[in-house]
C-alpha cells in the first residue's frame, strides 16, 4: 500500500576481493631491483660507524673488580721477556703493532686509504668500484627465505622463494617487501 521511497546513495561498497588483489599486486623487475638496491644500501649503512669504545679513557679511581672474583686476581709472572736485537724480531713487533693499529677501521676509511695509495696508477685507482664479475653460466639457486630449503615457489608480490605454505605464511607476516617502504 504505502511504498517506501527508494534512496540511492553514492557511497562506494567495500569489496574484499578487490582489496585482496590490491594487496597481492605483482612487482615488475625494475621495482624488485630497486628494492634490492635499497636493502643493500641499508646493509652498507648498518656498520658505517666508528668503534664507540675506542676513545674511552679509564680512570684510576674506578674500583678494580678482579679481586672480588671467585678465583682471586691473576698473578703476573715475574719472568721477563728476553731482549732480542735481531732485525727480524724488531720487524715482527712492528708488524704486530701496525696490525693492531689498522684493525679498528671501517670499510669506507680502508677504501679511501687504498684510493689515495693508488691515485697515480689509473688501473688500480678506484678498482673496487670498477670490479665486475663475469656473467654466470648456470642460473642461481633459489632457497626458501624462512627455512633455507629449496625454494620451489615464489612470492607474487616480491619474488622471494619459499618451499611450503607454512613458509609462505611466515614470509607474508614478516619478510615481504611491504615492510621496506
Amino acid at each position: 500500500m504505502f511504498r517506501r521511497p527508494v534512496v540511492r546513495t553514492t557511497k562506494l561498497r567495500h569489496s574484499a576481493r578487490f582489496a585482496a588483489k590490491e594487496a597481492a599486486r605483482v612487482l615488475d623487475g625494475a621495482e624488485r631491483s630497486s628494492l634490492t638496491n635499497h636493502k643493500l644500501a641499508k646493509l652498507e649503512q648498518d656498520n658505517a660507524h666508528e668503534d664507540p669504545h675506542a676513545n674511552i679513557v679509564w680512570r684510576k679511581d674506578l674500583p678494580n673488580f678482579e679481586d672480588e672474583m671467585i678465583g682471586g686476581p691473576k698473578k703476573k709472572s715475574n719472568r721477563k721477556r728476553p731482549a732480542t736485537t735481531t732485525p727480524s724480531a724488531q720487524n715482527q713487533s712492528k708488524k704486530k703493532r701496525k696490525f693492531r693499529a689498522r684493525r679498528f677501521r671501517n670499510f669506507i676509511s680502508a677504501l679511501d686509504e687504498a684510493n689515495q695509495k693508488y691515485k697515480k696508477d689509473k688501473r688500480l685507482y678506484r678498482a673496487f668500484f670498477k670490479a665486475t664479475a663475469p656473467a654466470p653460466k648456470i642460473p642461481g639457486r633459489k632457497f626458501c627465505a624462512p627455512c633455507g630449503d629449496w625454494g620451489v615457489y615464489a612470492c607474487m608480490r616480491c619474488g622471494t622463494p619459499y618451499c611450503s605454505m607454512a613458509c609462505r605464511e611466515i614470509h607474508m607476516d614478516t619478510k615481504c617487501e611491504r615492510w621496506i617502504r
